[in-house]
């Protein structure tokens, strides 16, 4: 038996469809992968197994169990949210650097850090543009601060 059974489950939105007959299932031990191009369904289709969303056809059943409309906090997932924990008011250069400048590093030291540490985005993408105007993969490279903070503090107490 699947731990996880999704039989033909279709999400439609008014008219438009966002996922359409999906079938698949998952055993113990198994790592299963939603691959696809943006705007496919991949989150829609995760967000109906979570009990976010409900499918306007087909079925899911977790353990055996027919999860219907049963509410999320009533089925046996854990979600985490495509959040990236940016401050939208903030520049991505002041992003990168917010912990930096929590932690009372010196400005212009931080700022040769963070440029030191951040992934390959353009100067424009750095300093002048606003997270809301950003495209989703460029949060996704900006975001790990955790990662590139301790990196940084590496960097500043190896000297």
């Amino acid at each position: 038996m699947a731990n996880l059974g999704v039989v033909g489950i279709t999400k439609a939105f008014g008219t438009a469809v966002g996922v359409r007959d999906v079938s698949f299932t998952a055993r113990e031990g198994e790592f299963v992968s939603l691959l696809g191009p943006s705007g496919c369904g991949k989150t829609t289709t995760l967000r109906m197994i979570a009990g976010l969303e409900y499918p306007t056809e087909g079925s899911i059943k977790i353990f055996g169990e027919e999860m219907g409309i049963r509410p999320p906090n009533k089925r046996p997932v854990n979600t985490v949210f495509q959040s990236y924990a940016l401050f939208p008011h903030m520049t991505i250069a002041d992003n990168v650097g917010f912990g930096l400048a929590m932690r009372k590093v010196d400005k212009a030291e931080a700022r040769r850090l963070y440029q030191d540490t951040t992934p390959p985005l353009t100067e424009d993408e750095k300093e002048m543009r606003r997270i809301e105007r950003v495209y989703r993969a460029t949060m996704q490279r900006t975001h790990a601060p955790d990662k590139r903070e301790r990196r940084a503090l590496r960097k500043l107490k190896g000297r």
